[in-house]
Order: C-alpha cells, then structure tokens, then sequence
C-alpha cells in the first residue's frame, strides 16, 4: 500500500475543487491534516471525528459546520474519486460513502494511530481504514521536520 500515498498525494496540487456530497476532504493545519465526509451544499456540514467535550483525550464521529471543521484553516481539499479508484480496489459511491458517514455518528473509537480521522474518512469511501499521517508518525509532521528526519536517517 506504498503507492497509495503517492498516488494520493500526487495528485494533490490539483484536489481543491468544490466539494460533492460523500467526498473525503481535509484542511492543513500546522502540523497535521484533519479529514472528514462532506455532507453537500444542503447542510454545508462534514462528518468527523471531534474532540469529545466530557472526555479529555477521546474524540467523536459528529456532524459539524463546514466552518467548524475547517477551524483556523482558510482552504479545504477534496481528495478526487480518480486517485482513489487507482489506489483501492474499491470505492463506494458518494452516496454510499454518506450513508457510511452517518452510520457512524456518535462512535467514540478513535485512537491516534489505528483508527484517527482520516482512517474514518477512507473507511467511508473505501472500506479500509487506511491514514498517511499515522503509517509513519514523522508523515504528520510538517515538510520541513519530515525533511530534517531524513538527513538525520542518512546521517547515522
């Protein structure tokens, strides 16, 4: 699954385009990518997961704002339905990846590296919980640590 990260990220000069419903999309911040499923220009909602206000440390599935979830970020991403039909050997439909978002709602099993937002995200539209960023603790960091990683790796 070495590819899928290429081939994800590859394209990802060129994602951002106006959101459909059941679309993945994500928004940059500092130091990480937060991902979630777009509920359509109806409710301008996304489905993620969410800090959970009565647990510290747990998080959500919850339907937001578009606004809540992009937060500080001024720019959201989609990731195109073309790149994931060449990384997976499956992809829902948008309809279906929705109706996968809401069923989730209200679950509580998140964890940083087995089951993080971006993991639900491609859980919706491909049925495998999949994430670049905890694959490889240092793909979270921004490119200039990631970048600072490798010349100590090819310094030892």
């Amino acid at each position: 699954m070495d590819d899928i990260n290429y081939t994800l990220h590859a394209l990802a000069g060129d994602v951002e385009r106006e959101a459909k419903a059941g679309d993945i999309i994500y928004v940059q911040h500092s130091v990480y990518k937060h991902f979630g499923i777009y509920t359509g220009r109806k409710t301008n909602h996304v489905i993620h997961y969410t800090p959970n206000e009565y647990s510290i440390g747990k998080a959500i599935i919850h339907e937001t704002s578009l606004r809540q979830f992009m937060d500080d970020a001024d720019t959201y991403y989609v990731v195109p339905g073309k790149s994931l039909k060449q990384a997976f050997s499956y992809v829902y439909s948008r309809h279906e990846s929705l109706d996968r978002a809401k069923s989730k709602i209200g679950e509580n099993a998140y964890h940083l590296f087995d089951n993080n937002c971006e993991a639900f995200a491609f859980w919706c539209r491909t049925g495998i919980r999949w994430s670049s960023q905890s694959k490889r603790p240092e793909n979270a960091l921004p490119p200039l640590a990631q970048f600072a990683i490798k010349l100590i790796k090819h310094n030892l």
